[in-house]
C-alpha cells in the first residue's frame, strides 16, 4: 500500500476542502480564503476536474481533521479521514 498524500489543515485564514471527482476519482486538497459566502461560492464554482471537466464534490474539513489517500492493487483507492492528535 502506497501512501500518496497526507493533509493536515493548518491555515486559520482558509477553509480546507477535500475535492473528489465522482466520475474519474481525481482528488485534491483545496484551500479557499475565508471571505464572505458569495465570493467563496464563486471560487468553488470555478473548480473543475482537469480530466473530466466537471465540478468535483467538496468535502469540508475542520482544522483538526486530516486525511490519508492510499492505493491498493486489490482494494483500489482508499481514503481515511481522522482527527489530528
Amino acid at each position: 500500500m502506497n501512501s500518496i498524500n497526507i493533509v493536515k489543515p493548518f491555515l486559520h485564514e482558509c477553509d480546507c476542502h477535500f475535492a473528489l471527482c465522482e466520475s474519474c476519482f481525481w482528488c485534491a486538497s483545496c484551500f479557499f480564503p475565508k471571505t464572505n459566502t458569495e465570493e467563496r461560492d464563486n471560487e468553488k464554482d470555478i473548480l473543475i476536474c482537469p480530466s473530466c471537466k466537471i465540478p468535483p464534490s467538496l468535502i469540508p474539513l475542520n482544522r483538526n481533521e486530516s486525511y490519508v489517500i492510499s492505493m491498493n492493487a486489490s482494494r483500489g483507492l482508499e481514503i481515511q479521514f481522522s482527527k489530528l492528535r
